[in-house]
Protein backbone atom coordinates (compact mmCIF):
# COMPACT_ATOMS: atom_id res chain seq x y z
CA UNK A 1 0.00 0.00 0.00
CA UNK A 2 2.83 2.35 0.85
CA UNK A 3 4.49 1.63 -2.50
CA UNK A 4 1.21 2.26 -4.30
CA UNK A 5 0.73 5.58 -2.55
CA UNK A 6 4.29 6.58 -3.36
CA UNK A 7 3.86 5.72 -7.05
CA UNK A 8 0.53 7.53 -7.14
CA UNK A 9 2.08 10.57 -5.53
CA UNK A 10 4.94 10.55 -8.01
CA UNK A 11 2.54 10.17 -10.95
CA UNK A 12 0.38 13.03 -9.68
CA UNK A 13 3.42 15.24 -9.12
CA UNK A 14 4.71 14.48 -12.61
CA UNK A 15 1.29 15.26 -14.10
CA UNK A 16 1.01 18.60 -12.31
CA UNK A 17 4.62 19.50 -13.14
CA UNK A 18 4.03 18.69 -16.80
CA UNK A 19 0.88 20.84 -16.87
CA UNK A 20 2.67 23.73 -15.20
CA UNK A 21 5.64 23.40 -17.55
CA UNK A 22 3.41 23.39 -20.63
CA UNK A 23 1.48 26.38 -19.32
CA UNK A 24 4.72 28.27 -18.69
CA UNK A 25 6.07 27.36 -22.13
CA UNK A 26 2.85 28.51 -23.84
CA UNK A 27 2.88 31.75 -21.90
CA UNK A 28 6.55 32.35 -22.68
CA UNK A 29 5.97 31.66 -26.38
CA UNK A 30 3.06 34.09 -26.55
CA UNK A 31 5.07 36.72 -24.69
CA UNK A 32 7.99 36.23 -27.07
CA UNK A 33 5.73 36.65 -30.09
CA UNK A 34 4.30 39.82 -28.60
CA UNK A 35 7.80 41.14 -27.95
CA UNK A 36 8.96 40.35 -31.48
CA UNK A 37 5.91 42.05 -32.96
CA UNK A 38 6.39 45.22 -30.93
CA UNK A 39 10.12 45.25 -31.66
CA UNK A 40 9.31 45.11 -35.38
CA UNK A 41 6.90 48.04 -34.99
CA UNK A 42 9.54 50.04 -33.11
CA UNK A 43 12.16 49.45 -35.81
CA UNK A 44 9.66 50.42 -38.49
CA UNK A 45 8.87 53.63 -36.62
CA UNK A 46 12.56 54.49 -36.20
CA UNK A 47 13.16 53.89 -39.92
CA UNK A 48 10.09 55.98 -40.81
CA UNK A 49 11.21 58.90 -38.65
CA UNK A 50 14.65 58.85 -40.28
CA UNK A 51 13.19 58.68 -43.79
CA UNK A 52 10.79 61.58 -43.22
CA UNK A 53 13.52 63.73 -41.67
CA UNK A 54 16.05 63.09 -44.43
CA UNK A 55 13.57 63.42 -47.33
CA UNK A 56 12.03 66.62 -45.98
CA UNK A 57 15.41 68.17 -45.18
CA UNK A 58 16.64 67.43 -48.71
CA UNK A 59 13.60 69.08 -50.27
CA UNK A 60 13.84 72.15 -48.02
CA UNK A 61 17.54 72.55 -48.76
CA UNK A 62 16.87 72.38 -52.50
CA UNK A 63 14.15 75.03 -52.09
CA UNK A 64 16.56 77.32 -50.25
CA UNK A 65 19.18 76.86 -52.95
CA UNK A 66 16.68 77.67 -55.69
CA UNK A 67 15.43 80.72 -53.81
CA UNK A 68 19.00 82.00 -53.42
CA UNK A 69 19.63 81.54 -57.13
CA UNK A 70 16.57 83.61 -58.01
CA UNK A 71 18.40 86.65 -56.61
CA UNK A 72 21.38 86.12 -58.91
CA UNK A 73 21.72 86.54 -62.65
CA UNK A 74 23.16 83.23 -63.84
CA UNK A 75 20.46 81.50 -65.95
CA UNK A 76 22.44 78.26 -66.29
CA UNK A 77 22.88 77.88 -62.55
CA UNK A 78 19.22 78.76 -62.03
CA UNK A 79 18.16 75.88 -64.29
CA UNK A 80 20.53 73.54 -62.45
CA UNK A 81 19.01 74.49 -59.10
CA UNK A 82 15.52 74.10 -60.53
CA UNK A 83 16.31 70.58 -61.78
CA UNK A 84 17.75 69.64 -58.38
CA UNK A 85 14.67 70.97 -56.63
CA UNK A 86 12.32 69.07 -58.94
CA UNK A 87 14.25 65.85 -58.34
CA UNK A 88 13.85 66.18 -54.57
CA UNK A 89 10.23 67.23 -55.03
CA UNK A 90 9.57 64.08 -57.04
CA UNK A 91 11.13 61.86 -54.37
CA UNK A 92 9.15 63.56 -51.62
CA UNK A 93 5.85 63.24 -53.49
CA UNK A 94 6.54 59.57 -54.23
CA UNK A 95 7.15 58.82 -50.57
CA UNK A 96 4.45 61.04 -49.06
CA UNK A 97 1.51 58.57 -49.38
CA UNK A 98 3.67 55.90 -47.74
CA UNK A 99 4.55 58.33 -44.93
CA UNK A 100 0.85 59.00 -44.31
CA UNK A 101 -0.02 55.29 -44.33
CA UNK A 102 2.79 54.30 -41.99
CA UNK A 103 2.05 57.11 -39.53
CA UNK A 104 -1.58 55.98 -39.36
CA UNK A 105 -0.50 52.35 -38.99
CA UNK A 106 1.68 53.35 -36.03
CA UNK A 107 -1.37 55.00 -34.38
CA UNK A 108 0.46 58.24 -33.64
CA UNK A 109 -2.42 60.54 -32.71
CA UNK A 110 -2.71 62.78 -35.75
CA UNK A 111 0.92 62.99 -36.81
CA UNK A 112 -0.17 62.31 -40.40
CA UNK A 113 -2.45 65.38 -40.27
CA UNK A 114 0.36 67.51 -38.83
CA UNK A 115 2.71 66.41 -41.60
CA UNK A 116 0.14 67.28 -44.26
CA UNK A 117 -1.19 70.57 -42.85
CA UNK A 118 1.81 72.08 -41.07
CA UNK A 119 4.59 70.90 -43.39
CA UNK A 120 3.57 69.54 -46.78
CA UNK A 121 0.92 72.13 -47.64
CA UNK A 122 3.32 74.96 -46.76
CA UNK A 123 6.13 73.43 -48.81
CA UNK A 124 3.73 73.05 -51.72
CA UNK A 125 2.76 76.74 -51.59
CA UNK A 126 6.39 77.89 -51.40
CA UNK A 127 7.31 75.56 -54.25
CA UNK A 128 4.56 77.09 -56.39
CA UNK A 129 5.93 80.57 -55.72
CA UNK A 130 9.46 79.42 -56.54
CA UNK A 131 8.28 78.06 -59.90
CA UNK A 132 6.59 81.39 -60.59
CA UNK A 133 9.84 83.16 -59.79
CA UNK A 134 11.76 80.96 -62.22
CA UNK A 135 9.27 81.68 -65.01
CA UNK A 136 9.54 85.39 -64.28
CA UNK A 137 13.34 85.20 -64.39
CA UNK A 138 13.22 83.39 -67.74
CA UNK A 139 11.01 86.13 -69.17
CA UNK A 140 13.14 88.87 -67.64
CA UNK A 141 10.13 89.98 -65.62
CA UNK A 142 10.07 91.35 -62.11
CA UNK A 143 9.78 88.75 -59.34
CA UNK A 144 6.99 89.37 -56.88
CA UNK A 145 8.12 90.24 -53.39
CA UNK A 146 6.55 87.37 -51.45
CA UNK A 147 9.23 87.08 -48.75
CA UNK A 148 10.14 83.49 -49.55
CA UNK A 149 13.05 83.47 -47.12
CA UNK A 150 10.80 84.01 -44.10
CA UNK A 151 8.29 81.50 -45.41
CA UNK A 152 11.04 78.93 -45.77
CA UNK A 153 12.23 79.64 -42.23
CA UNK A 154 8.68 79.19 -40.95
CA UNK A 155 8.15 75.82 -42.63
CA UNK A 156 11.59 74.64 -41.50
CA UNK A 157 10.64 75.46 -37.91
CA UNK A 158 7.35 73.55 -38.29
CA UNK A 159 9.19 70.60 -39.80
CA UNK A 160 11.72 70.58 -36.96
CA UNK A 161 8.89 70.51 -34.40
CA UNK A 162 7.24 67.64 -36.24
CA UNK A 163 10.51 65.69 -36.29
CA UNK A 164 11.06 66.36 -32.59
CA UNK A 165 7.60 65.01 -31.74
CA UNK A 166 8.17 61.93 -33.88
CA UNK A 167 11.59 61.39 -32.30
CA UNK A 168 10.04 61.56 -28.81
CA UNK A 169 7.42 58.99 -29.84
CA UNK A 170 10.23 56.73 -31.06
CA UNK A 171 12.09 57.05 -27.75
CA UNK A 172 8.92 56.17 -25.82
CA UNK A 173 8.45 53.06 -27.95
CA UNK A 174 12.05 52.06 -27.27
CA UNK A 175 11.61 52.59 -23.52
CA UNK A 176 8.43 50.49 -23.53
CA UNK A 177 10.30 47.73 -25.32
CA UNK A 178 13.69 47.53 -23.65
CA UNK A 179 13.57 49.21 -20.22
CA UNK A 180 12.11 47.85 -16.98
CA UNK A 181 9.66 49.69 -14.75
CA UNK A 182 8.47 49.19 -11.17
CA UNK A 183 4.72 48.62 -10.88
CA UNK A 184 2.90 49.22 -7.56
CA UNK A 185 0.60 46.39 -6.54
CA UNK A 186 -3.01 47.36 -7.23
CA UNK A 187 -6.31 45.48 -7.41
CA UNK A 188 -6.18 45.64 -11.21
CA UNK A 189 -2.64 44.26 -11.26
CA UNK A 190 -3.46 41.27 -9.02
CA UNK A 191 -5.22 39.43 -11.85
CA UNK A 192 -2.13 39.76 -14.03
CA UNK A 193 0.50 38.83 -11.43
CA UNK A 194 2.33 35.53 -11.66
CA UNK A 195 1.89 32.92 -8.93
CA UNK A 196 5.41 33.55 -7.68
CA UNK A 197 4.77 37.29 -7.38
CA UNK A 198 1.58 36.61 -5.42
CA UNK A 199 3.44 34.31 -3.02
CA UNK A 200 6.14 36.96 -2.46
CA UNK A 201 3.48 39.61 -1.90
CA UNK A 202 1.84 37.50 0.85
CA UNK A 203 5.04 37.49 2.89
CA UNK A 204 5.89 41.14 2.28
CA UNK A 205 5.57 43.26 5.42
CA UNK A 206 4.17 46.37 3.70
CA UNK A 207 1.93 45.38 0.81
CA UNK A 208 1.33 49.05 -0.02
CA UNK A 209 5.02 49.50 -0.64
CA UNK A 210 5.46 46.29 -2.60
CA UNK A 211 6.36 46.71 -6.27
CA UNK A 212 6.97 44.36 -9.18
CA UNK A 213 9.77 44.95 -11.64
CA UNK A 214 8.69 44.19 -15.17
CA UNK A 215 9.61 45.14 -18.69
CA UNK A 216 7.13 47.79 -19.85
CA UNK A 217 6.00 45.34 -22.53
CA UNK A 218 4.54 43.11 -19.83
Amino acid sequence: MTLFNTLLSLAFTAFISNRLLRSWQDRSWLQQQKYLGQEKEYRQLASLAEDIASSGAARLFAMEQLNSELLRSDPVELENRLNEYREHLKRWNEKLPVFFFQLRAQNLSGQDIKLEVLVHSKMYEIGRLLEQGVRARRNNSAIKNVDLQNRLASVKAAFNRFNEDLFKATLLRRADLYFEVELPVTADLLSRMSTWDLVKAIFHRDINGYTITRASLN
